[in-house]
Protein backbone atom coordinates (compact mmCIF):
# COMPACT_ATOMS: atom_id res chain seq x y z
CA UNK A 1 0.00 0.00 0.00
CA UNK A 2 1.63 3.19 -0.95
CA UNK A 3 0.86 6.06 0.98
CA UNK A 4 2.57 8.74 -1.31
CA UNK A 5 1.93 8.95 -5.66
CA UNK A 6 3.79 12.37 -6.32
CA UNK A 7 4.29 10.83 -9.92
CA UNK A 8 7.94 10.68 -9.28
CA UNK A 9 9.12 6.74 -8.75
CA UNK A 10 12.15 7.34 -6.66
CA UNK A 11 10.58 9.88 -4.43
CA UNK A 12 7.29 8.17 -3.52
CA UNK A 13 9.33 4.93 -2.91
CA UNK A 14 11.07 6.92 -0.87
CA UNK A 15 8.36 8.70 1.18
CA UNK A 16 6.86 5.13 1.47
CA UNK A 17 10.12 3.94 3.13
CA UNK A 18 10.12 6.71 5.54
CA UNK A 19 6.39 6.87 6.38
CA UNK A 20 6.34 2.78 6.83
CA UNK A 21 9.73 3.40 9.39
CA UNK A 22 8.46 5.94 11.23
CA UNK A 23 5.29 4.20 11.77
CA UNK A 24 7.04 1.30 12.62
CA UNK A 25 9.32 2.96 15.46
CA UNK A 26 6.27 4.47 16.85
CA UNK A 27 4.36 1.71 17.51
CA UNK A 28 7.64 -0.54 18.37
CA UNK A 29 8.61 2.43 21.01
CA UNK A 30 4.82 2.42 22.45
CA UNK A 31 4.88 -1.52 22.97
CA UNK A 32 8.23 -1.29 24.65
CA UNK A 33 6.64 1.45 27.01
CA UNK A 34 3.68 -0.39 27.67
CA UNK A 35 5.68 -3.53 28.19
CA UNK A 36 8.21 -1.96 30.83
CA UNK A 37 5.14 -0.85 32.71
CA UNK A 38 3.36 -3.86 33.14
CA UNK A 39 7.16 -5.55 33.94
CA UNK A 40 7.41 -2.69 36.59
CA UNK A 41 3.82 -3.73 37.64
CA UNK A 42 5.28 -7.29 37.82
CA UNK A 43 8.27 -6.38 40.09
CA UNK A 44 6.18 -4.27 42.75
CA UNK A 45 3.90 -6.85 43.34
CA UNK A 46 7.41 -9.40 43.91
CA UNK A 47 9.51 -9.51 46.67
CA UNK A 48 11.80 -12.07 45.16
CA UNK A 49 12.72 -10.05 42.41
CA UNK A 50 12.85 -6.82 43.92
CA UNK A 51 17.14 -7.18 44.64
CA UNK A 52 17.38 -7.80 40.56
CA UNK A 53 14.37 -5.21 39.29
CA UNK A 54 16.94 -2.67 38.00
CA UNK A 55 18.74 -5.54 36.04
CA UNK A 56 15.77 -7.32 34.88
CA UNK A 57 14.80 -3.61 33.67
CA UNK A 58 17.22 -2.65 31.58
CA UNK A 59 18.54 -6.04 30.09
CA UNK A 60 14.88 -6.10 28.98
CA UNK A 61 14.91 -2.51 27.60
CA UNK A 62 17.91 -3.05 25.98
CA UNK A 63 17.12 -6.84 24.04
CA UNK A 64 13.43 -4.90 23.38
CA UNK A 65 14.72 -2.07 21.80
CA UNK A 66 17.76 -4.17 19.23
CA UNK A 67 14.37 -5.96 18.54
CA UNK A 68 12.94 -3.07 17.20
CA UNK A 69 16.03 -2.07 15.88
CA UNK A 70 15.79 -5.70 13.67
CA UNK A 71 12.61 -5.03 12.94
CA UNK A 72 12.50 -1.85 11.33
CA UNK A 73 16.26 -3.00 9.62
CA UNK A 74 13.88 -5.77 8.08
CA UNK A 75 11.33 -3.54 7.11
CA UNK A 76 14.15 -1.71 5.28
CA UNK A 77 15.75 -4.83 3.73
CA UNK A 78 12.78 -6.11 1.91
CA UNK A 79 11.56 -2.59 0.23
CA UNK A 80 12.10 -3.37 -3.80
CA UNK A 81 15.29 -1.73 -4.15
CA UNK A 82 14.48 -0.81 -8.02
CA UNK A 83 11.39 -0.56 -9.76
CA UNK A 84 11.00 -3.43 -12.93
CA UNK A 85 10.19 -0.53 -15.25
Amino acid sequence: MELFDFGIPALDKALNLTATVLLLLALGMLLIRVILRLCDRAFDRSERLAPFRTYLRSTLRAVLYILLALAVLGSVWRSPRSSPC
